[in-house]
């Protein structure tokens, strides 16, 4: 019967124990007991001798201060000297040394005061038993010998302890004959459903090892998995790469034999060579006819101007001259000024046909001032006297030879075609259709030489099949391509077996075979199903044992109950522990001290209070020994400094042993917390225990049924804990865990509700057979869910009962785990794909938005007139809606997702990804800016407007139709409005006010190098159109163009800094360094300085200057 799992002879049993502990003759031997009065003396002790150290410190510091101070102090000591004398405390000998009379007093009161506070404890140890001594008196009126008493009972008790002892005795033995037999039943049934678990596994692999024989015959299963997977991914893997090396081969085949076909050529090695032979030489020849031709260009507008053309020197002697405003004639202008015959003129301009454009000066300053010049320019060209000109010209002796034309004086010439041109205007004509002619030839050839040009370029499409083909030759794409073929039939051709040998069910077999040999192979299965047998005949036995056992031990119970009964009526317990506590107290001399203890206290009150009394004089003595100590050193000449750091030591060690004392002391008292808690629990544990019996022995009184037996009384948790407890107090060092366990006493007394549980037992078993049925059924359920793997199936299968908890909680746990984890990282993900989704849609948006701002900004740097150039562009272009914008943005979206949707599938599928994840993300930003910018503006336009080129201020489309020298003039003015744009853009978003943003504007830099500028561009008006812009960019905006040009003319209100550079050759004539010095508008021609010769490909010098 129970009473929350206690019965009644549960309940008189461990009151028994608790009885027993607590009152019997062993309480005095409870060594936390006797402890904790060790360590309350040893606390009052250290709490004296810290006193008394605290004095000695106080002494001596006040000594030390009386040392320092005994000048400003002695009348006060020799005071202090003359009361201790005046008391009447102290004798003769102790006021003559009142240091150590200082100490004595210390000690004498700490010894009287130790000894009251000993007969104090005494008499509190005294009083804690008086009580028992008084019930024993009462209860025992004529017997004064406690132990008397005692033998009377114990006769009685012995007779029925020696028949508790015999049936006790036998009821152990059948306890342990019954755990005995329990637990190798219990053996029994533990080890049968494992035998049959692995006859079981041993059965289910039956099938596997059969197709496992079949298929790897002999091979151990030993990692095979493995093997045959990574054996078939191999053999794929190969056969991709081989068919990759067949269409590449075969592409190689397609491009050798288009190259045969194409251009006839037996070797694309050889027609390479001969293809870069043939650029080599079209590149020396390029700027050759480019020099030419514009030679030839000059010469005809000259003649626009005059009937003869000045030289190239000669012309460039005359820019200088004009430059530096020196005035002059040209010497054929002054002679055609003179009216001369036709004979006579014929003979004087053939006399100077070689300077006909030689200046001739009107006055010796202009004459001087144009020598000059020349000579600053190191220009080898005369320069004439106008009046010894025309004297010569009409006077001067001149001799002729009219069959050769030549004609000879001062100065010998012949009849050239500049002086034909001269005397017959009709030649004019002829030699600028001459001219024209010629530029046409180096116009044709210049074409030609760009086409061939483009055509031996490495893009142009036969130099890339030849580059193709040479390397299909060099790789031998024939014989590789027949060595690929066989490679591949050889792999397709092993591909289906290792397949087979990769299946679903190979693997299955192979796991089913190695799961066979970790189990121990067909050896371990027969033995176990041998054991199997084995263990379920011997389980039969042994539970037949178990029953005859428990009825056996039954009777014993009813046996050691009736012979308990009879011990408790022989001897009771309560009667017993008085007995034992009246026998100690007298023992413990507790009737002597009663009987002296009223005289023995006044003795000692007395002495404390002289003790007393007389340490009440201590500071006046230690004053009077200062007193005298300083009489005494004054008359022996002693160094108090000396004295002074004697009693610094002698302090430092005492308050080094107040602080010992003190910290044991401490310690001590944090020893006596812990023994205090436990004495306590324990005395609560008691006490509750007590509260409980008379409730529990009612409520057994009660119920009807019989005893549990002792197996099951030692399994009730509350006999557990106080066995534990018992084993706590007795055994245990730890305190705390005294504590713990009979506080966990305390609550399993505490939680004893017996009616209430009495009713609620009944419930609970239905409850909980019900919740039994229910957890095995959905145990059951579960087993055959198609989301667990099959070794996780058939771990649950094996769940039969309850001992299978741990087993379903453990899964339950894992698969939660495994939940959340998951559950977590789908929603970090979403939440990523969403803020990810938002940001681009921001950002576009944004974009989009943007843009129109900067198209109407565009517009507007781009239709800005600068200066008196009226050039200029008109840009236009629609921009898309709303509506669209978000079309476009979802179109982005959808292309990323399919685009990462291949990816993951060809990932997925073993597929080697063929570019990088850096590649990858590139492509992706290469995608959204193609999406976006073809389809945020529609229908975009762009016309320029330049009277020079089309004599009009009409916009007109960009065409084919204009000259390269035009089209550099619309890129160079297109490339400054696209860096004005650019600076207009930045400082737009980051500078609202207008004067703020000038100011920026002109603190801005944007820089830009052109190779080659005005090579192809000579016409001034186009060049001044073209660079209009850069004067009203404001800002920092460098334009460093590197010219060729050596007819160039600098501008320097456009590039304020001209330098010009001078090749350098070293003395084997290779080389290739450039010399640059910086010239003014002084010399601001490039042929003034350069010397130009054909450019050809050079290296650097091998030496390093050091």
């Amino acid at each position: 019967k129970w009473a929350n799992g206690l019965t009644r002879q549960m309940a008189l049993e461990l009151l028994d124990d608790l009885e027993t502990w607590f009152l019997s003759q062993e309480a005095h031997r409870n060594r936390y007991r006797t402890e904790r009065n060790e360590l309350e003396y040893d606390i009052e002790q250290l709490g004296r001798d810290l006193e008394s150290q605290q004095e000695r410190s106080n002494t001596i510091a006040h000594e030390l201060d009386g040392l320092r101070d005994q000048q400003t102090r002695m009348k006060e000591d020799e005071a202090a000297y003359r009361d201790v004398q005046a008391s009447g405390e102290f004798t003769e000998d102790e006021w003559s040394d009142p240091g150590r009379t200082a100490e004595q007093v210390v000690v004498e009161y700490q010894e009287a005061d130790q000894a009251r506070m000993e007969f104090l404890a005494e008499r509190t140890r005294i009083d804690a038993r008086k009580p028992q001594w008084d019930d024993f008196i009462r209860r025992f009126p004529g017997s004064a010998d406690p132990e008397i008493v005692h033998q009377q009972h114990e006769e009685e008790k012995q007779s029925a302890v020696q028949r508790l002892d015999e049936v006790s005795r036998q009821k152990d033995q059948a306890e342990d004959e019954g755990r005995t037999l329990h637990e190798k039943s219990l053996e029994g049934e533990s080890a049968v459903p494992r035998y049959r678990s692995l006859v079981e596994q041993f059965a289910r692999l039956d099938a596997g090892l059969g197709i496992y024989v079949r298929v790897f015959g002999d091979e151990s299963p030993i990692r095979l998995d493995n093997k045959v997977v990574q054996e078939k991914v191999q053999a794929e893997a190969d056969i991709n790469a081989t068919r990759e090396k067949i269409v590449e081969f075969k592409s190689m085949m397609d491009d050798l034999t288009r190259f045969y076909s194409e251009t006839g050529a037996s070797s694309p090695i050889d027609w390479l060579s001969a293809c870069e032979e043939e650029r080599a030489t079209l590149q020396a020849r390029k700027p050759v006819v480019a020099r030419e031709k514009s030679e030839l260009t000059r010469q005809r507008q000259d003649l626009e101007e005059e009937q003869v053309a000045a030289s190239p020197s000669a012309r460039q002697a005359l820019d200088y001259l004009e430059a530096a405003n020196v005035p002059f004639t040209p010497l054929h202008r002054t002679i055609e000024a003179m009216s001369l015959d036709d004979d006579r003129r014929r003979e004087v301009l053939s006399c100077f046909s070689a300077v006909l454009f030689a200046p001739v000066a009107a006055t010796d300053d202009a004459a001087l001032a144009a020598a000059a010049c020349l000579a600053q320019y190191d220009l080898q060209i005369p320069v004439f006297m106008a009046t010894a000109l025309e004297s010569f010209a009409r006077e001067g002796n001149l001799k002729a030879d009219k069959d050769q034309e030549f004609y000879y004086g001062l100065i010998a010439g012949v009849t050239t075609r500049a002086v034909a041109c001269l005397l017959d205007p009709g030649l004019v004509e002829r030699e600028k259709e001459r001219l024209d002619s010629l530029i046409g030839n180096l116009v044709q050839e210049a074409g030609e030489i760009e086409r061939r040009l483009k055509a031996t370029s490495e893009s142009a499409p036969l130099i890339v099949l030849a580059r193709k083909s040479q390397l299909a030759v060099e790789a031998s794409a024939e014989s590789g391509l027949t060595r690929q073929r066989e490679h591949l039939k050889a792999l397709e051709d092993r591909l289906p077996i290792l397949k087979q040998r990769a299946s679903d069910e190979s693997l299955n077999a192979i796991r089913a075979a190695r799961e066979f040999d970790r189990l121990g192979g067909q050896r371990k299965r027969d033995e176990v199903t041998h054991n199997l047998e084995e263990q379920e005949r011997l389980l039969d036995d042994l539970r037949r044992a178990v029953e005859k056992n428990r009825i056996h031990r039954e009777t014993l119970v009813q046996d050691v109950t009736g012979a308990r009964r009879r011990l408790e009526e022989a001897y009771p317990a309560d009667l017993r522990s008085l007995l034992e506590q009246a026998k100690q107290f007298s023992i413990e001399g507790g009737v002597e001290f009663l009987k002296y203890a009223p005289h023995r206290e006044q003795e000692l009150e007395e002495a404390f209070r002289r003790a007393n009394a007389r340490k009440e004089y201590r500071l006046n003595l230690v004053r009077a020994a200062a007193y005298l100590t300083a009489i005494q050193r004054a008359r022996e000449g002693e160094d108090i400094n000396g004295l002074i750091a004697k009693k610094k030591g002698e302090l430092t060690k005492v308050k080094a042993e107040v602080d010992r004392v003190s910290e044991k002391r401490d310690e001590l008292i944090s020893r006596r917390k812990p023994l205090d808690g436990a004495m306590k629990a324990i005395d609560q544990a008691a006490q509750l225990a007590q509260q409980h019996f008379q409730l529990a022995s009612r409520v057994a009184l009660d119920l009807s049924g019989s005893d549990i037996d002792r197996e099951q009384l030692e399994s009730n948790e509350i006999f557990q804990q106080a066995e534990v407890l018992r084993v706590a107090v007795e055994r245990s060092d730890d305190l705390a865990e005294v504590v713990r366990e009979a506080e966990a006493l305390q609550d399993l007394l505490s939680q004893m509700e017996i009616e209430r549980d009495l009713q609620e037992l009944r419930s609970l078993k239905n409850q909980s057979d019900s919740h039994k049925n229910a957890f095995l059924e959905s145990v059951q359920q579960a087993s055959k869910h198609e989301g667990l793997s099959d070794v996780e199936r058939e771990r649950l299968q094996t769940v039969l009962d309850l001992s299978g908890t741990q087993l379903v909680i453990a899964m339950a746990r894992d698969i939660r785990e495994i939940y959340e984890r998951e559950r977590s990282l789908y929603e970090q993900a979403a939440e990523a794909e969403s803020e990810s989704r938002s940001l681009v849609t921001k950002r576009i948006g944004y974009f989009i938005e943007s843009a129109q701002d900067n198209l109407d900004l565009f517009k507007r740097v781009a239709r800005a007139k600068h200066g008196d150039e009226p050039a200029h562009f008109q840009v236009s272009a629609d921009m898309i809606s709303r509506e669209e914008s978000e079309a476009l943005i979802e179109n982005i979206i959808a292309t990323l997702d399919e685009e990462e949707a291949a990816r993951k599938k060809r990932q997925k599928r073993g597929m080697e990804n063929t570019e990088s994840d850096d590649q990858y993300r590139g492509r992706l930003r290469d995608l959204i800016r193609q999406n976006t910018y073809r389809r945020i503006f529609r229908s975009p336009s762009v016309k320029y407007v330049s009277p020079h080129i089309r004599n009009d201020e009409r916009p007109r489309p960009l065409t084919q139709s204009l000259s390269s020298g035009q089209r550099t003039a619309m890129t160079l003015q297109w490339i400054i409005r696209l860096a004005e744009f650019a600076i207009s853009r930045e400082l737009q978003g980051s500078i609202s006010r207008v004067s703020a943003r000038r100011r920026a504007r002109e603190r801005a830099q944007s820089i830009l190098f052109i190779d080659g500028l005005f090579s192809d561009l000579s016409d001034e008006q186009l060049i001044r159109e073209a660079m209009s812009g850069i004067r009203n960019t404001r800002g920092r905006f460098q334009l460093i163009g590197l010219i060729h040009n050596t007819k160039y003319t600098n501008d320097f209100d456009v590039f304020p800094v001209l330098l010009l550079g001078k090749v350098i050759t070293g003395r084997n004539g290779s080389g290739g360094w450039v010399s640059i010095d910086e010239h003014s508008e002084e010399t601001s021609t490039l042929a003034d300085t350069v010397q130009v010769a054909e450019i050809r490909k050079e290296t650097r010098p091998s030496v390093i200057d050091g």
